[in-house]
């Protein structure tokens, strides 16, 4: 990824950049970093992946702790390694109904 940094950069005339990568994309800037590319006046890492492994356990705690509805989609489609639209359908329609309750939860825990 790194090598095509450098010619996205001299196609778009960016010679001088703040570099910003998050995430994963921190890793990716770090990677460009080891180059020693010329022109960057700053470089930004926000929340970076500084271990993949326990980035890996940490998604999956987090995985624990959907609903699960939500929960069995994932694994379900992970387990069958497969991405076939109606798992994706229910996912998305599970997840939408996850962020609506949760809005309406915390709608009506503010209203006096």
């Amino acid at each position: 990824m790194p090598k095509k940094l450098r010619p996205l950069r001299k196609e778009l005339g960016l010679e001088e950049i703040h570099l910003f990568g998050h995430s994963c994309g921190a890793t990716l800037a770090a990677e460009y970093m080891a180059t020693n590319p010329k022109g960057i006046k700053s470089i930004i890492f926000a929340s970076p992946v500084i271990s993949t492994k326990k980035y890996l356990e940490d998604g999956h705690q987090l995985k624990l702790q959907l609903p699960p509805s939500i929960r069995n989609t994932l694994f379900f489609m992970k387990r069958t390694e497969r991405c076939n639209p109606r798992p994706i359908r229910m996912l998305i329609w599970n997840i939408l109904k996850y962020i609506i309750a949760e809005s309406f939860l915390l709608m009506r825990l503010s209203k006096p």
